[in-house]
């Protein structure tokens, strides 16, 4: 992917993996086979997937065939569903707070990562 230089990649990778193992310890408060565990287990599957893309891209290597197109699907609706979410928020807290910035980076983040799994449904 063009669109992107190895160093935005990397600073969205770098965003995105702390929200992993967050989701992670949520696991537990959901109970297994509720709407709320499967969103959380497709969110963290997404996030997976976006960093592995990412990482892939800043190394060049060729992911065609990697992921099934149901897998990109799957991670581009979690991702938009949890960008949808968080574009609401920034109104409510103030410019330049460091919760305000964290926001920013991680809706960034998302939209780097949107942007590489539709290139890569493109592909099929």
């Amino acid at each position: 992917m063009d669109k992107y230089t190895k160093e935005e990649l990397n600073e969205a990778a770098a965003v995105l993996a702390p929200i992993i193992p967050q989701l992670e310890k949520m696991r537990p408060k959901f109970k297994e086979g509720t709407p709320q565990h499967t969103l959380l287990i497709r969110r963290i599957m997404a996030f997976n997937l976006a960093i592995e893309l990412m990482q892939k891209d800043c190394s060049a290597t060729n992911t065609e065939g990697v992921y099934t197109k149901e897998a990109l699907e799957g991670a581009l609706f979690a991702i938009e569903s949890t960008m949808k979410k968080s574009v609401k928020i920034p109104a409510k807290l103030k410019e330049g707070s460091p919760q305000h910035k964290l926001l920013l980076s991680r809706i960034k983040a998302y939209d780097t990562a949107l942007a590489i799994i539709k290139d890569r449904l493109g592909e099929y």
